[in-house]
């Protein structure tokens, strides 16, 4: 009796997660969104462009962040640490930015080499 009753809790436990992120809703979103943020998710294209325009145009405009791309060029990541350093000193002036995570780092560098393209001539 007390296994059936385990293992019927077991699978309603199972159901409800599956459940919670398969099905659309608020809170599903959310976990999603965290475990992209950790990195153990991937970001689809579509994602990693809308997360680098939201995340940049926190701020910088976008037309600013565009023209600093094309001057300077790939490979952004260089700017990472600067940026997340920026953040952290923003905040520390009372500002309430999310830091960046190393997963998201990554997608927006992505999407700002690919919009700008290869810079160097070789």
């Amino acid at each position: 009796m007390k296994g059936r009753l385990a293992v019927a809790v077991l699978l309603i436990v199972v159901l409800a997660t599956a459940g919670l992120l398969t099905i659309p809703n608020p809170v599903g979103g959310k976990v999603l969104a965290e475990a992209k943020y950790r990195g153990y998710l991937p970001y689809t294209p579509d994602e990693a462009v809308a997360l680098a325009y939201a995340r940049c145009s926190g701020c910088h405009g976008i037309e600013k962040t565009l023209k600093f791309c094309s001057t300077c060029g790939p490979p952004f990541i260089i700017v990472s640490h600067s940026m997340k350093k920026y953040i952290e000193v923003t905040n520390k002036n009372g500002a309430d930015f999310k830091q960046l995570s190393d997963a998201e780092l990554v997608a927006i560098t992505q999407v700002w080499n690919a919009l700008v393209g290869n810079w160097e001539d070789d």
